[in-house]
């Protein structure tokens, strides 16, 4: 049943896959192409193995029994791995996504297949409620902090589609829920209850908040 219901996650990177195969398939003869098409398979493989991992470890991340592998990475490749990711699906709806970085801090310590996963839900959410032709804003910076060796790092994802109601921003977090009857989308309403659990384990916080005028804004504090 849990399997089940991650299906919508677990097909983002597999439609990613087979998107690119294709193309691939299509221009054999152009040695460029074909090597930047599977470098895309190889990150969203490695992506879709990712999410399994991080599916089937939900139960001990609530329990208490997984702990952080972090390791020094280049702070803006999160959002560069995600754009791969998700561009089939931002073609397939006619959207633009933009990313800002802000990063003094160019490498830090952090673990990177659960931060990664944390925005692989939150701009998927976004796609997902982002009409046609929509357009999808990520933001990284880096903020001073009061311990030496450390920053603060602010993440967030911001959307024009439809937005949420107050109702449906204080359960948005909980298990299965998948807003109410304006809100509904295909989805299993765990993504953003997955996102809570491993900023819990990072330490970490998520807001969110509407847009005034359209859409709204998802926040990760680290």
């Amino acid at each position: 049943t849990f399997l089940f219901n991650m299906s919508h996650d677990i097909r983002t990177p597999m439609n990613a896959i087979i998107g690119y195969a294709d193309l691939a398939e299509k221009h054999r003869q152009e040695p460029e192409r074909l090597q930047g098409y599977l470098k895309n398979i190889q990150i969203s493989g490695e992506k879709m193995l990712s999410i399994i991992d991080n599916v089937l470890e939900l139960s001990r991340i609530e329990s208490g029994k997984v702990t952080l592998e972090e390791t020094a990475v280049e702070a803006g490749s999160i959002f560069e791995s995600c754009v791969v990711m998700v561009q089939p699906e931002l073609e397939r709806k006619h959207q633009t996504m933009t990313v800002e970085k802000h990063t003094p801090n160019p490498y830090l310590y952090m673990d990177t297949s659960r931060i990664l996963e944390v925005i692989l839900n939150l701009v998927s959410n976004a796609i997902k409620y982002t009409g046609d032709g929509g357009h999808i804003r990520c933001a990284i910076r880096q903020l001073p902090s009061d311990r030496e060796g450390w920053c603060v790092q602010e993440l967030s994802v911001a959307d024009n589609g439809i937005g949420m109601t107050e109702e449906v921003q204080k359960h948005i977090f909980d298990k299965f829920y998948q807003g109410d009857s304006s809100h509904k989308q295909e989805g299993n309403g765990l993504g953003l209850a997955l996102v809570k659990q491993i900023l819990n384990l990072c330490k970490g916080i998520v807001s969110v908040e509407n847009i005034p005028g359209s859409g709204c804004r998802f926040t990760v504090i680290l």
